[in-house]
């Protein structure tokens, strides 16, 4: 990637865990729980809004009898994030949860934060997964949240961030992983290491016996 050659991983651990994911999640934290300090502190300084040090804490030092959103409207650093929240605020109004995300992926600089083709399909498995938990539970925003915690707590074994590769891309897969496939050039990698790994181990287990 430094190199400007796209590179794909079939599999890369949890999705709740990929750095995307953790904005969506303040978003919904906030949505869930309009009153909560915490998440609006980490939705304002995450690339969705884009807050630095001195406007967070402006932000939170408000004392005015208003809605976070409204804050988050006074004191948003430029015009368009404050046209960006006053949309959300609107779409929560109206419950329109999901129409939240797809407002942020389209209207926010969170794809701009991660540019990358993985971050994109694992924010947009993250929306599909938050859709697919709302048709379980009635799309209760706090319902959700709840429900994304405890799988998030589940830390590998909860839902995997599987992502496609794109054209012309590098993909980098484990042996079983890439099983059946074919490509024009295949690397493996390590695979003399570990022979010299077992080796080294076998060495002093004879030594022993």
């Amino acid at each position: 990637q430094s190199r400007g050659i796209p590179v794909m991983a079939d599999r890369q651990g949890a999705l709740l865990q990929r750095p995307v994911v953790a904005p969506l999640l303040a978003c919904l934290e906030l949505i869930a729980f309009p009153n909560s300090r915490h998440a609006a502190l980490s939705l304002a300084r995450s690339p969705i809004l884009g807050f630095n040090d001195a406007q967070a804490h402006a932000l939170l030092a408000s004392e005015e009898e208003l809605s976070w959103w409204k804050k988050i409207q006074q004191h948003a650093p430029n015009n368009l994030v404050k046209q960006l929240a006053a949309h959300i605020e609107r779409l929560v109004l109206q419950g329109a949860i999901h129409d939240v995300f797809d407002a942020v992926l389209d209207c926010s600089d969170l794809l701009v934060a991660y540019p990358d083709d993985t971050s994109r399909q694992n924010a947009e498995a993250w929306c599909a997964l938050a859709a697919s938990i709302g048709n379980e539970l009635g799309h209760e925003a706090s319902a959700i949240f709840n429900r994304m915690k405890a799988l998030t707590g589940l830390g590998n074994k909860g839902p995997s961030a599987i992502t496609t590769p794109s054209g012309g891309a590098i993909q980098i897969m484990t042996i079983h992983g890439a099983k059946g496939l074919q490509a024009p050039i295949v690397v493996v990698a390590g695979i003399f290491h570990a022979g010299k790994s077992d080796a080294s181990l076998a060495v002093p287990s004879h030594h022993i016996v």
